[in-house]
């Protein structure tokens, strides 16, 4: 018995080490050096003709010359720059295929860590295209989901031209900084995909091309082609019904950010002094907390309390601040002004019937029995009067 287990344990072995030498020829789906991957890093999905599906490319070859393997012949170029192609088909998967076709090399999906959808496709709706995503096995389902205001996908990501992976730079530093700037936090395709499978209701980052400033004055007759526009957060794309449905512009990115309690520290509110002099306090750390109004069993109403400790980080006026100086004119005012973006955001979605913020959500955690009891959420949302107050502590001056 024994030397029959330990004949069974040496094939088992050798039958391992076959399959990782690459002795069993077929077996393994991708039997591929690393320098025969093209490795997508933007993905983009833009409604086509009909109802087709437009999808683009940007994707990047390891340098082989840097890897050791020397450079390569015919369309494998540099590390440095991004393969750009595009495909339309009557699906997401046929599409695929064909850009496959446009290179030797093997298109792999698995790096790709931006998902850029036009306009149009969220209008349309989401789930029919990002329905490739969750069935496909060698996506990466954590890519974050972007939609471009007014624009294509494919316009985006080919402002870089050949030069480099330009839109995948510039996501990826927009990405590593939202909670810093203050402006719409990401989500990826796993987030969204339960959203939809929820209420359907939900805000994604609206992307905008911003022109560069014109350094040569407008000159006719200049030799070179025009810089790439930059890519910066226009606000948030509103979902409901799992079809984008308007915007909030990113003014009132900040306060979307603390009604979902989502704002975290660093973020900087801008404040006016007595004597006119700009000032500015850096949030240490902020709270919102759901208050319902019952009357018995009825919903009269809710009250988002938000409370937001923060540090006198810049005083324009110059000096230290003097010790039981007076910060409570600059709390106020910082409170006053997020109480009212807060309030512009809530009279928005309601008119649009979204709740994109999560209200009903919370409540239903928090209250799961009376919440039931109350019938259709989304008939009830847009009607209900909702209130916000802002809380802001000046907790100490950075002298």
């Amino acid at each position: 018995m024994g030397d029959r287990k330990i004949r069974r344990g040496g094939c088992l072995l050798f039958a391992v080490v076959c399959l990782l030498s690459g002795c069993a020829s077929g077996l393994v789906p991708y039997e591929r050096p690393i320098r025969d991957y093209r490795l997508v890093t933007v993905i983009g999905v833009d409604k086509g003709a009909g109802d087709e599906v437009a999808l683009t490319l940007s994707a990047q070859k390891q340098d082989t010359a840097e890897a050791g393997g020397g450079q390569q012949s015919g369309d494998a170029g540099g590390g440095d720059k991004p393969f750009l192609v595009t495909a339309e088909a009557d699906s997401l998967a046929l599409a695929l295929q064909q850009t496959q076709t446009r290179t030797r090399d093997y298109i792999f999906l698995g790096h790709a860590q931006h998902v850029v959808m036009g306009e149009a496709a969220a209008r349309d709706g989401l789930e029919g295209y990002l329905d490739y995503f969750r069935r496909d096995p060698e996506g990466r389902y954590r890519a974050c989901l972007y939609v471009v205001a007014g624009d294509t996908a494919r316009a985006l990501i080919t402002q870089g031209g050949d030069n480099r992976d330009f839109v995948g730079d510039q996501l990826a530093s927009l990405a590593a900084n939202l909670t810093l700037l203050s402006v719409p936090q990401p989500r990826d395709l796993a987030q969204t995909a339960g959203a939809l499978a929820g209420q359907g209701h939900l805000l994604l980052p609206l992307l905008t091309l911003t022109a560069p400033p014109d350094e040569d004055g407008g000159e006719e007759g200049a030799s070179e082609p025009p810089p790439p526009q930059s890519v910066d957060i226009a606000g948030y794309a509103v979902i409901a019904g799992g079809r984008m449905v308007g915007t909030l512009e990113a003014a009132l990115a900040p306060a979307v950010n603390l009604i979902q309690g989502a704002a975290g520290a660093d973020g900087v509110l801008p404040v006016t002094e007595a004597g006119g002099a700009s000032a500015a306090l850096r949030v240490l750390k902020s709270d919102s907390r759901l208050r319902p109004r019952w009357a018995g069993d009825r919903l009269a109403g809710l009250t988002v309390a938000i409370t937001l400790e923060t540090a006198l980080q810049e005083s324009r006026s110059g000096g230290a601040w003097a010790a039981g100086r007076d910060t409570d004119p600059l709390a106020a005012q910082a409170a006053d002004a997020l109480e009212q973006q807060a309030e512009e955001v809530v009279r928005r979605i309601q008119a649009l019937s979204a709740d994109c913020l999560g209200l009903g959500d919370r409540l239903q955690k928090a209250h799961p029995l009376r919440f039931a009891r109350l019938g259709d959420w989304d008939a009830l949302f847009p009607e209900l009067d909702i209130e916000v107050a802002v809380t802001v502590r000046v907790a100490r001056v950075n002298n």
